[in-house]
């Protein structure tokens, strides 16, 4: 199933993956599905945001001279 997206749903869904991720980093101490996995997986995240990043470039909805990088720790 292929969804269109407009730019400003497109730089919305990015900041909120964004925010999800610095959420995510500071739960990650507390919060624990078990002993071993975080509730949130942040690599998941990263990578869902990368992939919605280069969809949205090659679909020249942002501007790939645009920064868009999450701060990863």
């Amino acid at each position: 199933m292929e969804i269109k997206l407009d730019e400003i749903e497109v730089l919305t869904i990015l900041q909120a993956i964004e925010a999800l991720y610095d959420d995510s980093k500071e739960l990650k101490n507390i919060i624990y599905e078990d002993e071993k996995e975080y509730f949130m997986d942040t690599n998941e995240i990263k990578m869902l945001y990368n992939k919605l990043l280069i969809r949205a470039q090659n679909e020249g909805m942002i501007d790939d001279r645009l920064n868009f990088t999450m701060n990863i720790e």
